[in-house]
């Protein structure tokens, strides 16, 4: 008994091994604390730092499972590698605040979401001032739009049938221009309800009416509401749809009341434009006419065209077309635009075969589209010889179909 008893004072007397063995597992130990500590607070932990708390020659496999089920327990999450990188401790460099999202976040990375809001981070905010700036131009760009649908003869053309029509009663004014706009152009400011009352004088009587008519409905209806749901509910409708059609009604009598208000004047620019589009038809035909000729166009005459076609397009910017209007004559005008770039490409090929540049063919077409022995005797190299020998028909029926398109719309 005493050597057992002495055996065993020998074991658990402490010694360097034991001391060492008694220390490793207190270091795992807190190792596997701090572990869980660092993922509960940050809600994962890496898989390096779990190879680094719990080693594999330190641990069998069950007892990592065990770990990781704790750890899955508590809401922790195992990742590849954290998001962010922390900064070790004693490195004295300074952090550095760019934004919300970092370089080194969206640099060198192919992700298409960081790119892009590295791409938007260097994009400068638009000011108030830039998007009044943004507005002009686009108001700039309309007009600019409208003065060259209004320079067409065809556009002209279009109005003065439209005049026709409202003349006759066959469209409305509010279908050939914008009548809110042209109201307020007219009078010098917008719509105002108080202007209309002098002719809408029965709108107002046969409001109040209506009022009164819907007040004695709702206490009918209230009246009615213990007794039948299902009445109740097809009356609600049966009004809703009165007081709509009432609101309509309301609404198309302003209309019909701005216009009213309008009609004698724009009417009354209509014709003006009609007597003037005339002077300037009979100019247009007797420079054609001259053109076609290979005549010189007299100066005074010239001057006198350009008076008359200036006059006109201030006329016709004074009209603002309804949106629908100007797009259709926006859709003719590029309609016609493309049969013409046909043609030119048809003329081009033509004269590239045989040996004519661009430059040449476009300085001997220019301003003498309609001359009947074009191109003239000013071009009699080889290359404008092989042109017009053989291509002479196609010559002819490419001018024929010019001159259509210039005695349908008017210009040269």
């Amino acid at each position: 008994m005493a050597v057992k008893a002495t055996q065993q004072t020998d074991t658990d007397i402490a010694t360097p091994e034991n001391a060492e063995a008694a220390s490793g597992a207190d270091a795992a130990q807190q190792a596997i604390k701090t572990l869980m500590r660092l993922g509960k607070e940050r809600g994962y932990v890496t898989h390096d730092e779990l190879n680094a708390a719990l080693p594999e020659g330190d641990y069998t496999s069950e007892q990592i499972d065990d770990y990781m089920s704790k750890l899955s327990e508590m809401g922790v999450n195992v990742v590849e590698a954290a998001d962010t990188e922390e900064t070790a401790e004693g490195e004295d460099e300074e952090a550095r605040v760019s934004g919300n999202v970092s370089d080194s976040d969206v640099s060198g990375t192919d992700d298409p979401v960081r790119m892009y809001l590295r791409e938007m981070g260097s994009v400068e905010l638009l000011s108030r001032e830039g998007e009044i700036a943004i507005a002009k131009r686009i108001e700039a760009g309309r007009e600019l739009m409208i003065g060259g649908i209004c320079e067409s003869p065809l556009t002209i053309r279009a109005l003065l049938h439209w005049r026709d029509q409202i003349a006759d009663g066959v469209v409305p004014l509010r279908d050939i221009i914008d009548l809110e706009t042209t109201y307020a152009r007219i009078n010098g400011s917008p719509v105002d309800e108080k202007i209309l009352e002098n002719i809408e004088d029965g709108i107002e009587a046969s409001d109040l009416e209506d009022e009164d008519e819907e007040e004695e409905e709702e206490d009918e209806e209230a009246a009615e509401e213990s007794e039948d749901e299902e009445g109740d509910a097809d009356t609600d409708t049966s009004t809703r749809d009165a007081n709509t059609g009432d609101e309509s009604e309301d609404l198309n009598m302003s209309l019909a009341a701005m216009e009213d208000a309008i009609r004698d004047q724009m009417m009354a620019r209509f014709d003006e434009i009609a007597t003037l589009f005339k002077q300037f038809s009979k100019s247009q035909d007797r420079r054609l006419a001259r053109m076609a000729n290979g005549e010189a166009l007299p100066t005074r005459s010239e001057a006198t065209h350009l008076e008359l076609k200036v006059r006109l397009v201030e006329l016709m910017e004074g009209v603002s077309f309804n949106p629908n209007r100007i797009e259709a004559l926006s859709e003719q005008l590029f309609m016609l635009n493309k049969h013409v770039t046909g043609i030119d490409g048809r003329l081009m090929r033509l004269a590239s075969g045989a040996g004519v540049s661009r430059a040449q063919l476009l300085e001997a077409w220019t301003g003498r589209e309609c001359i009947d022995d074009w191109p003239g005797e000013s071009y009699r190299s080889n290359q404008w010889r092989k042109l017009k020998s053989q291509h002479g028909d196609e010559l002819q029926d490419i001018q024929s179909k010019v001159r259509l398109v210039v005695d349908d719309v008017g210009l040269s």
